[in-house]
């Protein structure tokens, strides 16, 4: 069935859903790639065809009414004669290529319900119960910071992935691995484990971890480690093709290259006050977390249950 689908991509399903409420955007998300998306397979798999084509004619005529960007990635000398190739082929689809409409206005809350699975109460854990024999384990909460604070933020993120969470939940706990990272477009701050034998205590170590960030002494030593590995990650070689998907979806977002730039400089100028003051943050952060877990069974404390019968 649907569930050898979920398993491979486990964390990615865990971290959509315990990101999904933080925006319209990342709801949005949760509803194209999420197991919102699975479950609603399963109903459409319910209907007939000729309902299904009428969806799918329907879904058609709204898309092809919206506009569209086209991205092509290719050599200078080749994009004259592939940019003719594309309006040429886009003449069936597009009668006249026009920039996208603007979205039709919604209020957040009616995205947040398409994706509600039991009705919303003070838990904030979703516990997936589905036959799997290794476990998934994702928690999320909001961080917001001026642009050097962000920039602190990620480089924390990026020292919990190779110290404690490594420590804690891979040599300890026994998961394939786990990671924390800063979604700086959303100003969420999210931890994850993957291939977890134990996803409730992977719970409790991403709170325990976080919050010990304030207690670190953040000396010349501890900064210069911290500058080195994010650094390395930054300027790490790319291909071609994942160079041109990176600077697509950046003009999207509306990130400059004096931003990136810019951003680069306040992690090598980075500094004792700006990291103490983040990680008492983030250890305050804490309370708004929303968690998710993808599991063969519910957690023994909290947790709502939702048996996923795909």
């Amino acid at each position: 069935g649907l569930v050898s689908s979920i398993i491979p991509g486990g964390t990615a399903y865990a971290v959509s859903r315990a990101n999904c409420f933080f925006s319209r955007e990342t709801a949005i998300d949760e509803i194209w790639s999420g197991l919102t998306q699975i479950a609603f397979i399963k109903e459409l798999s319910k209907k007939s065809i000729d309902e299904v084509i009428q969806s799918l004619l329907n879904i058609k005529k709204q898309l092809l009414e919206s506009g569209a960007i086209i991205n092509i990635i290719a050599e200078k000398q080749s994009m004259p004669r592939l940019i003719s190739e594309v309006e040429k082929g886009m003449q069936d689809f597009f009668p006249e290529v026009q920039a996208p409409k603007k979205p039709r206005l919604q209020k957040d809350e009616a995205f947040f319900d398409l994706i509600r699975f039991l009705p919303d109460t003070d838990d904030k854990t979703e516990v997936f119960i589905l036959p799997t024999q290794v476990g998934f384990a994702a928690s999320c909460f909001s961080m917001r910071g001026d642009e050097k604070e962000q920039v602190a933020i990620s480089v924390l993120a990026h020292y919990l992935t190779n110290t404690a969470f490594w420590a804690q939940i891979r040599t300890m706990g026994g998961a394939y691995g786990a990671q924390a990272f800063y979604n700086t477009l959303e100003a969420v701050f999210l931890c994850a484990s993957f291939r977890d034998p134990n996803p409730e205590r992977s719970l409790a170590v991403f709170v325990d971890e976080c919050k010990k960030l304030s207690s670190l002494s953040f000396d010349t030593n501890l900064i210069e480690k911290l500058i080195t590995g994010s650094y390395s990650k930054e300027i790490q070689p790319k291909t071609p093709s994942i160079k041109g998907s990176l600077g697509f979806i950046r003009n999207l977002y509306g990130i400059s290259d004096e931003k990136r730039q810019r951003r680069m400089q306040y992690l090598l100028e980075m500094d004792e006050e700006t990291l103490k003051k983040v990680s008492k943050d983030i250890a305050h952060s804490l309370f708004d977390m929303y968690s998710a877990v993808i599991n063969q069974k519910a957690l023994s404390k909290t947790g709502k249950n939702i048996h996923f019968d795909v």
